[in-house]
């Protein structure tokens, strides 16, 4: 495709003169006369095109322009700014750090020059530099034009926060707020290193503060107190507020693959699978290599499959190909735990596909990465517990606890261990730990699970009134078929074992209508009607 600035040169294919009519009004289109030689050795005529197509932010044509004026007259420190402006905004930041310098060299006093230095210091990641040239910049000759000291304040802040440095950082932001209190991107920036340093209720007032009436960005998206609420609500386990958030991000900046992505952790933690994988799907449709993106598409498929919700692409085998690719085509863009988190989801699969060994080079390959990571110990006991290694699954589970004590998860498989051991009263205390962790933050489906198993085992110790309550309260929260189905299954064991085989034989019929072709049901059905 030909440039706007190719197809400005050209001869226009409407000749001079000619009337183009619009409507009722008729306009006289004359199309730019061709230019000659000298015309093309004209710096002046260069330089003003250069400047006025950065003007328009067109930036590809601009660049063409600049070289050519640069070509002409390397001595203007005009051409070189608007050159480094347009190679900043293309984000060829080697590139524009040159065309700065050179600026530099020719005017040494130029607060603007020094304020595009400390942006391009900033994206090069060269912190340090970044904060000397916006401080040059606050210094010389506060000859502001097209930019500000807010601006030069506010990169400041954002190298300090980078460089782990809060109160540098949050010092830079409240100075440029004292020079202009409706400088959004400093409210963003003190809402940003506040959520940081988990200041939560302070960062999301500073984020309401960007937000507020006659809102000044500066060229900034709009979206990022959204995005920055979005993340504080994710934290605060407000998930309602959280969703809400990220939909004002999505709406102001439906490319952005972060919000896309930590929408999905969102919809992927309420249990609403679906959802979270029509998020993540448009994270990767931007962005088809996104590591984290792609990590993510596994652990929601795995969700699918382990709650038996039906989806397109809900199989253990897609959530595998989605894991590996992140791990070998991925961008490198990861989150917490790295890439550990791609090698826990991919033992994930592979324990859903029944390949356990592999399944446990996987997870040791996580924890081996990430020794920390809490999910990966827990899910290497999963395997072990498969593999029939029950004192090493146990260790694991029990690692994962020492980590983080409020895992419900591991509580659970911890209660499972000891069920197969034989360790009754020790399996219905890890339920009960599992009751009061992190639980509630969970799909329904996870605590009625543990409810169904703690009716077993009370069942088995034969504390059958409890062993009925907890099957009740496995049936109340309404779960996925098959947890119904072992719910109902159980609740019948007991009232059998209590002689209650009318109570029995109703919750016999309410089994059948959800599962017709249960196995044990006529075994059941037949035990039941010979005793009653």
């Amino acid at each position: 495709m030909k440039s706007k600035l190719t197809k400005f040169l050209e001869f226009g294919t409407i000749r001079a003169g000619q009337i183009v009519l619009l409507g009722l009004a008729a306009w006289v289109c004359l199309s730019p006369p061709l230019l000659t030689q000298e015309d093309l050795q004209d710096y002046a005529y260069w330089s003003k095109l250069c400047e006025s197509l950065t003007k328009a932010k067109h930036y590809d044509d601009a660049l063409t322009a600049c070289n050519s004026a640069v070509a002409l007259n390397a001595k203007d420190p005009l051409i070189w700014g608007l050159r480094a402006e347009v190679l900043l905004a293309l984000g060829q930041y080697p590139e524009a750090l040159t065309a700065y310098e050179q600026l530099l060299d020719l005017d040494p006093h130029q607060s603007v020059a020094e304020i595009g230095s400390c942006e391009t210091f900033y994206h090069l990641q060269q912190y340090q530099d970044a904060i000397f040239a916006c401080e040059s910049a606050l210094q010389i000759d506060r000859n502001w034009k097209n930019t500000s000291p807010q601006r030069a304040w506010y990169f400041r802040g954002e190298a300090f926060r980078e460089l782990k440095q809060p109160k540098n950082a949050l010092f830079s932001y409240d100075w440029a707020i004292q020079l202009q209190s409706n400088y959004s991107p400093a409210w963003v920036g003190r809402c940003r290193v506040l959520f940081e340093e988990k200041i939560y209720q302070d960062a999301l007032t500073a984020c309401k503060k960007a937000r507020q009436n006659g809102a000044s960005w500066d060229g900034f998206s709009v979206s990022l107190p959204w995005l920055y609420e979005g993340k504080i609500y994710n934290q605060l386990q407000q998930y309602p507020q959280a969703l809400k958030a990220y939909e004002k991000a999505l709406a102001f900046h439906p490319q952005d693959v972060i919000s896309w992505s930590e929408q999905a952790q969102i919809f992927e933690k309420i249990g609403e699978y679906q959802q979270a994988l029509t998020a993540i799907n448009w994270a990767l449709n931007l962005s088809p290599d996104d590591s984290l993106a792609l990590t993510q598409k596994c652990a929601i498929l795995n969700h699918l499959n382990q709650s038996q919700q039906t989806s397109p692409d809900g199989d253990y085998n897609k959530a595998l190909e989605s894991c590996e690719q992140a791990l070998q085509k991925g961008n490198g863009r990861w989150g917490e735990f790295g890439s550990a988190y791609a090698w826990n989801q991919r033992g994930n699969a592979l324990i859903g596909l029944g390949r356990y060994p592999e399944a446990l080079v996987s997870l040791e390959q996580a924890i081996a990465i990430q020794p920390n990571y809490g999910d990966a110990w827990n899910n290497r006991g999963v395997v072990l517990w498969y593999l029939e290694q029950y004192s090493e699954a146990l260790a694991s589970v029990e690692r994962a606890i020492s980590i983080n004590s409020n895992d419900s998860d591991a509580w659970f498989n911890k209660g499972n261990i000891l069920v197969t051991l034989q360790q009754y009263d020790q399996a219905i205390t890890a339920y009960e730990r599992a009751l009061s962790g992190n639980i509630n933050f969970r799909p329904p489906l996870a605590k009625a699970n543990i409810f169904i198993n703690q009716s077993a085992v009370f069942w088995r110790l034969k504390l059958y009134q409890q062993a009925l309550i907890t099957a009740q309260n496995a049936l109340d929260l309404n779960p996925e078929k098959l947890a119904q189905v072992n719910a109902l299954y159980n609740k019948i064991l007991v009232l059998m074992s209590l002689q209650e085989y009318e109570r029995a034989k109703e919750t016999l019929s309410k089994l059948l209508e959800i599962d017709p072709n249960h196995p044990e049901a006529q075994k059941i059905l037949k035990y039941v009607t010979l005793s009653h």
